[in-house]
């Protein structure tokens, strides 16, 4: 509990899972659940915090954040270990927004994150919140299980980006994820008065 309010010191807020009925995510028709169950900013039970949130306090920085420049395979090792491999990849999804993917194992505090949840099964992907600053949406994967990581063979595909994410090879070290951007081309509307 202790983390969790350092975390509001730093200016982060909860964390939530985005409930989209049977879907991962859509452009409307979503409901924010207040709980991730996956970091320290929106699980009872304790676990670090996310990628996303230490990106945005300043714990993680290139080359452990890598944006994704073009089409290929990643390899993310695991978010919990001090070492020297990437910790997360950045896929954009629109002006000033991005697609978050990090792999977890049951490490330190992500111990406490119970096994019924599925995160340790896959990479976890995440969003910024779409009216909040330094918050934090999961995608949970599997609507119907409620099990957030994606596992070795699926794919996902952004709606908003058209980009695609697939696990190719998920080991306890390390998750390769295939990715295939989208729409590259962000340009905002003008608007005359």
């Amino acid at each position: 509990m202790l983390a969790h309010e350092i975390g509001h010191g730093f200016g982060l807020h909860h964390d939530g899972m985005l409930n989209c009925g049977n879907a991962i995510w859509a452009p409307a028709g979503c409901v924010d659940q207040q709980y991730d169950g996956v970091s320290t900013m929106g699980n009872r039970f304790g676990g670090y915090y996310g990628a996303l949130q230490k990106e945005y306090v300043g714990w993680l920085e290139p080359p452990a954040i890598a944006d994704v420049p073009i089409n290929g395979q990643y390899a993310i090792g695991v978010l919990e270990l001090a070492d020297t491999a990437t910790k997360a990849i950045k896929i954009p999804r629109g002006p000033n927004t991005s697609l978050f993917v990090e792999y977890r194992q049951p490490l330190g505090a992500d111990q406490a994150i119970p096994p019924s949840n599925n995160i340790f099964s896959g990479p976890y992907v995440t969003i910024p919140a779409f009216q909040e600053a330094h918050r934090v949406h999961g995608l949970n994967m599997h609507p119907s299980a409620a099990a957030p990581a994606l596992f070795e063979g699926e794919v996902f595909v952004d709606p908003s980006s058209g980009s695609s994410i697939s696990p190719i090879f998920v080991a306890s070290q390390t998750a390769v994820v295939d990715v295939k951007k989208g729409k590259t081309d962000y340009i905002s509307p003008e608007i005359s008065f």
